[in-house]
């Protein structure tokens, strides 16, 4: 059988796993969750989610090292953090990056506090914390049971006072223990109290715990639960806080769990007056005094609650006492309606009250068997019998205690340890009934330890003479526990030989009887550490530090702690020897692991250096020592550890790097500063924190020369840099991108020179239009132009920013694609508004270019028809290859049916590409047959008329092509071979 991925048990052979119905190819209900069978860290696979809060996720996991599973709570908070959906790594929310680290350390806090506590039966244990996947786990036992809220929900919702009480004592148990070691919980409530298969309850969720009476708060967020949290949680101060913090919880917990109801939150009470109706009021019979100690633990303000956890459990028995004159209707009344769970202290005391009142009635009855067997031997010839012949085997351990007492005083007492005078059993012993007795099975004591007697004879509680059965052989058809005498093996077949021969009944010898040889003495002193077990031949060895009497023999006494190296000797006692046995346990070395996110760095343990970090463990005597993790350039790490004898520990060190305050000041405002390349923010006066060491910083902004300069920071040093920006002068041949509003670049220009060129075509240029003349000298002024046609990406861009204010649509592409696809269907409406959105986004002046620049641009300082001489080529422009230009080869048989990616084509001498061909480019002149003036400026905003375009298209005829040739168009045309380059003054 195969194990299931999701629970780790044997799934059986179903396609679905009989324990948990996980299926093979299951997708994980929440895309946060890691997937089953994920392998996580060195040991561990990933199962099923046992719970999800706020702050993580907790995980049903395989430890494959030790071959069981565990819990692993991963640390991922959802407002902070996501999980990526390909690594299945943590990715922190973009500004949340500084909230995901302080809380992850958090995080490792609760893991350390429940270290704290490895091994204790009240809290969840911590077996190893972790980093993986940009995050933190904490590996913890995997306990199976439900919590309180869950346990309340099954059982009406409510639970008797007595039983809720009972259920709630191992919390205080804990909390008082928390509370010594100056720790809070903070978070008390149905929820984090766990109830386990095996009858034990556990404190659970520590994420809110922090040191008592201090403002070092350890909690991850402010998380507290309105109904349960008392006033001084509100405020967030933690020296208001102490053990009467988690006493308002215990007892709103408390208060729940009897009325089925949320007490009204503190706020609630302390300003609207609210009042806390008491659980009498809601019904529940609760005895004044029990309701008095519930009700000052819910006390609104601090001073006025029980203090500690102590003074409200003795408060508590204090109640438990019965008041003078309360008769045994009381006593009834608080048990009505109680239903505990197997096992509990209160069942097990009914269950003892039983046994008590039979074994009072039964001291009757053989007090009485006594006094006939007296009246017997007083009417008879014979003589007495032996007061050791009325033994019988396996009789109540009080009885034999008590056998040499006189039988009058045992008539005497009334109940077992009752100090009554003698009373008629006729009249007023209330052990005295004609009813029958009730069954034996409810004086059977299940579990219980055997108990020597006064003869070192063991006798097991609920044996024979308990149940009423045979000495001999106990009821009919139950077996007596065996148990193993803990005596000496050759004196131990002697003893129970005397004790079962048949007596003679010859005259006694008239030789003296010797007398019996004189017992050992055994004294073993409360052994170092005082909680190691102690055994005797293998049995418990109690109480310590006092005299046992011991047949003579040979003894092995064994003394054991976890931690501590096994100690044996075997002693041979002699028949009246005194011997004392002193044990110290020598402890096993302790092994500490120092990791770091570091390398090259330096451990100390109390002060010592022990080399680098790494995975080799240093062996230390137990105890607590201070750890130090050093590296230069980073801050110093340092913690305490607390080392039991014989455990393992792992420190993780992480080190961050030392920082300095750095301010760049600069003589323009808002200039851009950078670090070693990276944006830390803009110059001023506020100072930002910097990882020390040498660093570049670099100054820049749009139109002046970027100032760079280097520099050192040392550890908790402020430096100032100040910047002198010079203004930019652009060179022709430069090029360029402006920063849009959200940092973007924009389109790439190149700067032109200024210059004067002949305007037109000469009359004998192959395929002239007449519209190109005359020729007649026109001067340039330095100015920008785009190095390639705007493209779909840039134009699309435009159109997602502002379609909700002009509903513009995105011009189709033919199904070409889009992308660095030089953008057509836009008309020449369309152009100049990108233009002037462009200018509104960097502060410049962006524009079409007039006719006459474009022309200048295009010749690039040539006079032949083409910049690249007196023919082109499909391989450097876009157009209809299959005609030629005055026989020059330029039909080349190559017609591409649609735009080329722009830039693709080789560059004309100033660095423009696509000038000849792929898509007609508009200007922002007004079209004239003949060359009047208009082409070397813009047309007035409204102006009619037709406007200029050039370069030609991918479907052109080469003539088309040349640098003087001149298209026009309807201003509003939009169609698929026109489309447009942006110009920029300089």
């Amino acid at each position: 059988m195969s194990r299931c991925p999701a629970c780790f048990l044997e799934k059986g052979h179903a396609a679905a796993c009989d324990h948990c119905g996980w299926r093979p190819g299951s997708a994980p209900e929440n895309p946060l969750y890691l997937a089953p069978g994920t392998g996580l860290g060195e040991n561990y696979r990933i199962g099923r989610v046992l719970g999800h809060g706020g702050l993580g996720v907790t995980y049903l996991a395989w430890d494959s090292q030790l071959a069981t599973r565990v819990a692993i709570k991963e640390f991922l908070p959802d407002n902070m953090a996501g999980r990526h959906p390909g690594t299945g790594g943590v990715t922190v929310h973009t500004g949340q990056e500084q909230n995901f680290r302080h809380a992850l350390e958090r995080f490792l806090e609760e893991a350390r506090i429940l270290a704290r506590f490895d091994q204790h039966p009240g809290i969840v244990s911590v077996k190893q914390f972790f980093r993986a996947n940009g995050t933190g786990y904490m590996v913890m036992e995997f306990v199976a049971g439900q919590t309180l809220r869950e346990y309340l929900a099954a059982h009406g919702d409510k639970l008797p006072w007595r039983q809720a009480w009972t259920l709630l004592t191992p919390v205080m148990d804990t909390l008082g223990q928390l509370h010594g070691a100056d720790l809070l919980h903070r978070d008390i409530a149905p929820d984090n109290i766990y109830l386990t298969h095996d009858k034990r309850i556990k404190l659970i969720d520590f994420g809110a715990a922090r040191e008592a009476a201090s403002d070092k708060s350890v909690s991850l967020s402010v998380n507290l639960k309105p109904s349960y949290a008392p006033i001084e949680r509100y405020t967030g101060s933690g020296k208001q806080q102490g053990p009467w913090t988690d006493i308002y919880a215990l007892s709103a917990t408390l208060y729940r769990v009897i009325t089925g109801q949320l007490p009204p939150t503190a706020p609630d009470r302390l300003l609207s007056q609210d009042e806390l109706q008491s659980p009498t009021a809601l019904g529940v019979a609760i005895p004044e005094a029990r309701e008095g100690v519930l009700m000052k633990g819910l006390a609104i303000h601090p001073e006025g609650r029980w203090q500690t956890i102590g003074e409200m459990q003795a408060a508590w028995r204090e109640a438990d006492r019965p008041e003078p004159g309360a008769g045994e209707g009381s006593a009834a009344e608080e048990t009505e309606g109680s239903s505990l769970p197997p096992g509990s202290p209160d069942d097990k005391n009914e269950r003892y009250i039983k046994i008590g009142l039979w074994l009072g009635f039964l001291t009757l009855v053989l007090t009485a068997f006594g006094v006939g067997i007296a009246a017997l031997t007083f009417f008879s010839d014979q003589p007495p019998p032996d007061e050791s012949d009325l033994a019988v085997e396996g009789e109540s351990p009080v009885l034999l205690v008590d056998k040499a007492a006189a039988p009058d005083k045992a008539l005497n007492n009334g109940s077992l340890g009752s100090g009554a005078p003698s009373q008629s059993p006729q009249s007023s012993n209330p052990l005295i009934t004609d009813q029958p007795p009730p069954e034996t099975p409810d004086l059977v004591v299940e579990d219980e330890p055997p108990v020597l007697l006064a003869g070192n004879a063991p006798v097991w509680r609920g044996s024979a003479a308990l149940q009423g059965g045979s000495s001999d052989n106990g009821p009919a058809g139950a077996e007596r526990p065996a148990m193993e005498s803990p005596l000496p093996r050759d004196v131990e077949p002697k003893r129970q030989q005397d004790a079962g021969a048949p007596r003679e009944e010859s005259p006694p010898k008239e030789e003296p009887i010797p007398p019996p040889p004189a017992p050992a003495t055994l004294v073993i002193p409360v052994p170092e550490p005082p909680d190691a077990t102690v055994t005797l031949n293998g049995q418990p060895f109690a109480p310590l530090g006092t005299a046992h009497e011991l047949p003579a023999g040979e003894y092995t006494v064994g003394v054991t702690s976890p931690g501590y190296r096994p100690f044996e000797e075997t002693l041979r006692l002699a028949a009246g020897e005194e011997r004392e046995l002193p044990v110290q346990l020598e402890p096993k070395p302790a092994r500490l692991v120092i990791r770091s996110n570091v390398t090259v760095d330096a451990a100390f343990i109390d002060g010592q250096p022990v080399g680098a970090t790494g995975p080799e463990p240093h062996q230390l005597a137990h105890g607590e020592y201070t750890v130090r993790v050093e590296k230069e350039g980073f801050e110093p790490f340092e913690t305490e550890v607390q080392l039991k004898p014989g455990g393992e520990r792992t420190i993780e060190a992480r080190l961050e790097p030392a920082k300095a305050q750095l301010v760049v000041q600069a003589n323009v405002p808002e200039a851009i500063v950078f670090v070693d390349g990276q944006l830390v923010g803009l110059s001023g006066a506020t100072p930002y924190t910097v990882i020390v060491g040498e660093r570049t910083v670099r100054v820049e902004k749009q139109g002046y020369d970027p100032f760079e300069t280097r520099i050192t920071l040392k550890p908790g040093a402020e430096e100032t840099v100040r910047a002198a920006l010079v203004v930019k002068v652009p060179a022709p041949g430069e090029t360029f991108r402006d920063r849009l509003k959200d940092g973007s670049p924009g389109p790439k220009m190149m700067v032109l020179p200024a210059g004067e060129f002949l305007m037109g075509s000469p009359k004998d240029e192959p395929e002239r239009y007449s519209n190109e003349g005359p020729q007649h000298r026109v001067r340039i002024a330095r100015f920008a132009l785009g190095v390639t046609e705007v493209t779909f990406a840039e134009y699309d861009r435009f159109v997602l920013a502002t379609r909700g204010g002009t509903g513009r649509k995105l011009p189709k592409d033919r199904g070409e694609g889009r992308g660095q696809r030089p953008v057509f269907n836009v008309s020449w409406f369309d152009a100049t508004a990108y233009a002037v959105w462009l200018s509104g986004e960097t502060g410049k002046d962006y524009r079409l270019p007039t006719e006459a620049e474009w022309e200048y641009a295009a010749r690039a300082g040539t006079t032949t028809p083409f910049s690249t001489g007196r023919c082109t080529h499909t391989d450097q422009a876009n157009y209809n290859g299959y005609i030629d230009y005055a026989g020059c080869g330029a039909d080349t048989g190559v017609l591409r049916w649609k735009t080329v990616p722009a830039g693709s084509l080789p560059a004309n001498p100033w660095g423009l590409h696509e000038m000849h061909g792929n898509v007609w480019e508009w200007t922002c002149s007004l079209y004239k047959d003949s060359y009047d003036g208009n082409e070397q400026r813009c047309a007035a905003k409204g102006a009619g008329g037709w406007r200029a375009a050039r370069g030609g298209a991918w479907a052109s005829y080469p003539g088309e092509l040349r640098s003087a040739c001149r298209g026009v168009g309807s201003p509003d045309d939009a169609d698929s071979w026109t489309g447009f380059r942006l110009a920029r003054g300089l």
